[in-house]
């Protein structure tokens, strides 16, 4: 029996890292964090190495934005956020990693054969450009992560698989139902619990009744709206979300009072790759610490 587990582990766990690997998202609004020192070689924005070659070696924790991913060239350019510049070396740093300045030289003025100046003389100026990095996708993947703050707010809707809803010696039956919809609800991500999300909504759902849940006030089974407040735990696990749910559905009016479920807790639980969907988050800023 032990065996059995620790194979359907492993499996499941394969599934999961290969999913993770195959549906890594590059999105250009958010900031990653080098998860090692690496070597990166500077690039024009449309991923050209310039001429000559310039390489830098990036610590650790330094913090990226996308710019580009270029499928065909097997690329993704990036580029560094600037740095708060506390001291002198900071200030370097920006000036090299960051925007470097370009001179552009004079261009003299060009007359004709008797000495009249038919172009005007453009004086010699200078302007910030960024500076672009490129790794490989692969390299990406591998070496760079998503920064995560403290806390992330998000607002999205909560799909529960199974929807259980203990019985009692009171006659209340055992019930139990799937793919229900909590509707739209707030979800506050605590990254420093290793991607644990606290779930709370109220929306107005869909509940079955019949002639047994409702005392014969309906006659044949059927849908009725309900008020059903909810508040649940959903847990990341690399691109899968495992979930745990207690909700109470409120029905309106003589149904209501004769439904045998009024305000009674259910559970809810679920596995799957989207039981929350974002619909809105917080989102970095501009700068980076030292």
């Amino acid at each position: 029996m032990k065996t059995h587990s620790l194979k359907l582990g492993l499996f499941l766990f394969c599934i999961i890292h290969t999913y993770a690997q195959d549906n890594f998202k590059f999105e250009g609004d958010k900031i990653y964090v080098l998860n090692y020192g690496m070597e990166l070689t500077e690039c024009e924005t449309d991923g050209t190495p310039i001429s000559p070659l310039n390489t830098i070696v990036a610590n650790k924790g330094w913090e990226v934005r996308i710019d580009k991913v270029l499928s065909e060239t097997d690329q993704v350019v990036i580029y560094f956020l600037r740095w708060e510049e506390n001291n002198q070396k900071l200030v370097l740093r920006n000036k090299q990693l960051v925007e470097k300045t370009i001179n552009i030289p004079a261009i003299p003025a060009q007359k004709d054969g008797l000495g009249n100046i038919t172009v005007a003389a453009v004086p010699a100026k200078t302007k910030n450009e960024r500076v672009y990095f490129y790794l490989t996708i692969d390299d990406f993947k591998k070496g760079v992560s998503k920064k995560k703050s403290a806390i992330d707010v998000q607002f999205g809707t909560a799909t529960i698989p199974i929807k259980i809803r203990p019985g009692n010696d009171e006659g209340i039956p055992f019930d139990f139902n799937g793919n229900f919809n909590a509707g739209v609800g707030l979800s506050i991500k605590l990254n420093s619990f290793h991607g644990i999300n606290i779930y709370t909504g109220i929306s107005i759902t869909s509940v079955p009744v019949d002639e047994e849940t409702s005392n014969g006030i309906v006659t044949s089974a059927t849908n009725a709206g309900a008020l059903t407040p909810t508040i649940g735990i959903i847990k990341e696990i690399g691109p899968v979300q495992v979930g745990g749910f207690i909700g109470f559905d409120y029905l309106s009016r003589e149904l209501g009072q004769n439904w045998i479920y009024q305000g009674r807790r259910w559970f809810g639980v679920g596995v799957g790759v989207n039981i929350f969907d974002v619909s809105g988050g917080a989102r970095g800023g501009n700068t980076q610490d030292p």
